[in-house]
This record gives C-alpha cells, structure tokens and sequence, in this order.
C-alpha cells in the first residue's frame, strides 16, 4: 500500500489542473484510509490524532515546515 501512496502523490504533485489535483488528492486520501484501517485503527482515530498534533504542533496551512531539529544533548555529548 505504501508504495500506491507514494504514486499518488507523484500524480498530485504532476497533476496539471485543479481538477487533477483534487481527483488525485481524494485518491491518496483513499489510500490513508485503507492503510489506517489496515493498521487497525478507524478513520475517527486518525482524525482525532491528527487534530490532537495540530492543535500541539500547528498545522501545514500556512506552508512552514520543519526542516532541520538540534538536539542540545548531542551537544554536550561531543
């Protein structure tokens, strides 16, 4: 299944028209679920932790991503 994620969103991210995005974009949405479900959790689960990480870490809507983590103790450690 993982590997039909990742074709999915090789589509979106080729996709050529809104249309094509949004088709696309319910297709790896489609994907999740079926790899949720087959992780042995529910849709409703994997909602409720997604909003539980925003709510913690924010969201993606306004397009900043983390792209790099220092850990002060690996600082101390050399």
């Amino acid at each position: 299944m993982e590997n039909k994620a990742y074709e999915e969103l090789e589509e979106i991210r080729t996709s050529k028209t809104n249309e094509e995005t949004l088709e696309e974009l319910a297709d790896l949405l489609e994907v999740l679920f079926a790899m949720t479900i087959a992780n042995g959790f529910t849709k409703e689960e994997l909602e409720e932790k997604r909003k539980q990480k925003t709510l913690q870490r924010g969201g993606f809507t306004e397009r900043i991503f983390l792209m790099d983590v220092f850990d002060e103790r690996e600082k101390a450690d050399q």
